[in-house]
């Protein structure tokens, strides 16, 4: 078997999402290499002389999820992040559960990759495994420039079987667990949706899956705000408010913290802000289109099922897994 080295999207960031999916991407990887102790480098930073050696003894590399290709790299910063990085990683790398940046302004941009990416990839990505990538676009986008991509969804979803969702209530709770997100801000869409909780619900509390969350909800309008009961920073928190509250639904815009509810048995309505929660609807994930006040109680009141058990593409999740172990 390759002896593996593992890109960690955590290092140097302040999303939390990201630790749910690199919990997922661990978790996948450690079923493969149940007795190898795993090193674990950064995704964000330029490497160390110190890394970039412990590069060069694995033989491959795991870049593990979320948007961390694009295809114009002079958009946002490029990945490697030198050309040192470039030569220790060169031909080693292997993706799982990764997609594409994608700018809805500039779609046609997102859906061809560009010189310096072509360069920059066709010098990292190995040409010998399967690829695993989020979502159908991704996949399009390698295979056009000679790459072989299996579409596996995000790893943080892979927990999601038949048996684990078949345990999740559908029907609405008695307390409402919410996120934001400020990048993708909406004033009208998100008071609506904080009015629609406040009402549907005995009890509703914000938890901010980024700092920039926080502040994004302490400046909507005060009438939305009151009574809502903000939670502290970090995934702890998260979790143990989910371990302690069975009554309890998820409903926000953040995509990793619906998964994490999931994954810890409670309900999620995942509203959809963004590519990358459209896309994953399509394997069955609770993700909901709203934007009016009457939207949103329609859909808190429906009751909520999870498909994944079916819809995931587990031939392909296995067959990217057993690559390594033949």
């Amino acid at each position: 078997m390759p002896r593996p080295i593992v890109i960690d999207i955590t290092i140097s960031d302040t999303n939390v999402g990201n630790r749910v999916i690199m919990e997922g991407a661990i978790q996948a990887i450690k079923h493969i290499w149940p007795e190898t102790s795993l090193v674990r480098i950064p995704f964000r930073d330029v490497l160390s002389r110190t890394t970039r050696n412990l590069v060069r003894g694995a033989d491959i590399a795991l870049l593990c999820g979320g948007n961390v290709l694009t295809t114009r790299p002079w958009l946002c910063r490029p990945w490697p992040g030198s050309w040192c990085d470039t030569a220790s990683l060169r031909g080693k790398v292997v993706t799982l559960g990764v997609s594409f940046v994608r700018w809805r302004a500039l779609a046609r941009l997102c859906d061809d990759m560009g010189w310096l990416a072509r360069i920059l990839y066709g010098s990292v990505l190995s040409p010998a495994y399967f690829h695993s990538v989020r979502s159908a676009h991704a996949a399009t986008v390698l295979t056009r420039n000679g790459w072989n991509a299996l579409v596996t969804g995000c790893p943080s979803m892979w927990a999601l079987h038949e048996t684990h969702v078949r345990a999740i209530r559908t029907e609405k709770g008695n307390r409402a667990l919410c996120t934001l997100t400020f990048y993708a801000a909406n004033l009208e869409r998100d008071a609506a949706l904080l009015r629609a909780l406040k009402s549907e619900y005995d009890v509703v509390y914000f938890w901010p899956q980024q700092p920039q969350d926080l502040v994004y909800f302490s400046g909507l309008p005060s009438e939305c705000r009151n009574g809502v009961q903000v939670l502290r920073e970090g995934l702890e928190e998260f979790d143990s408010f989910l371990e302690t509250h069975c009554d309890a639904d998820y409903v926000g815009t953040r995509l990793h913290a619906g998964i994490r509810a999931l994954q810890r048995r409670r309900r999620a309505v995942i509203i959809a802000v963004d590519e990358r929660a459209r896309e994953m609807a399509s394997f069955g994930l609770p993700v909901v289109e709203v934007e009016s006040y009457r939207d949103m109680v329609q859909a808190l009141r429906r009751p909520m099922i999870v498909e994944t058990g079916r819809r995931l593409p587990w031939r392909n999740i296995e067959l990217w897994k057993n690559q390594f172990i033949a």
